[in-house]
């Protein structure tokens, strides 16, 4: 199979399986993991569906402005999904911390969405902002940060080990995928830490 119809079906996989992991939550009353898996579904839909048609056929501007949208849009869900996985966290365990911790959770989440708002950001165009893609990534750092931090506490080393492998994969592909696209390969082991996340609660 060619690395790009591999990647279609690999992509096309994955949203089908965030899209039935909320439905089997919402089937056993997990109303809040089926919102967090559905914002990860149509969040990375925005920017998976054109990039699976431009690699099945020669993408028209219309499919670039749609990826390039879309890359904005999953940013911002992408950032909701941490939030979202914070409350899941917050309904599994009885255990308190400090307002201080959930504080820091909200305002780099709402600091990464207003940046992701900016139009000096030019998503997936040539002269993107790299001080912009620096600031946004670096408050989204913080953020996950947190929440790894929120299941070592508990002793979650799944968990722990699943949020650290998407960072470090999602990171080196906003930062250096552009000068070497082969680094945007690591997007496939980020997919499969979001998928083994998914997989913990269901």
């Amino acid at each position: 199979m060619k690395p790009q119809k591999f990647e279609v079906v690999f992509d096309g996989v994955y949203l089908c399986f965030a899209l039935i992991a909320g439905i089997l939550f919402l089937s056993h009353g997990q109303v809040l993991c089926a919102i967090w898996a559905w914002v990860l579904c149509f969040g990375d839909a925005f920017h998976l569906v054109p990039r699976m048609q431009s690699l099945l056929k020669e993408p028209t501007e219309t499919v670039k402005q749609r990826m390039n949208r879309g890359l904005q849009i999953s940013s911002i869900t992408m950032t909701v999904f941490y939030i979202l996985l914070y409350y899941i966290w917050k309904e599994t365990y009885s255990v308190s911390i400090s307002n201080g911790i959930v504080f820091l959770i909200w305002i780099t989440a709402i600091i990464r969405i207003l940046i992701c708002l900016l139009p000096q950001n030019k998503w997936g165009e040539s002269d993107a902002s790299m001080y912009l893609s620096l600031l946004r990534n670096g408050v989204f750092l913080i953020t996950g940060l947190l929440v790894v931090y929120l299941f070592a506490k508990v002793a979650n080393v799944y968990m722990v080990v699943s949020i650290l492998i998407s960072f470090g994969c999602y990171l080196p592909v906003t930062l250096w995928s552009k000068k070497h696209p082969m680094i945007g390969m690591l997007m496939l082991p980020k997919t499969c830490a979001y998928v083994a996340m998914l997989l913990y609660f269901l």
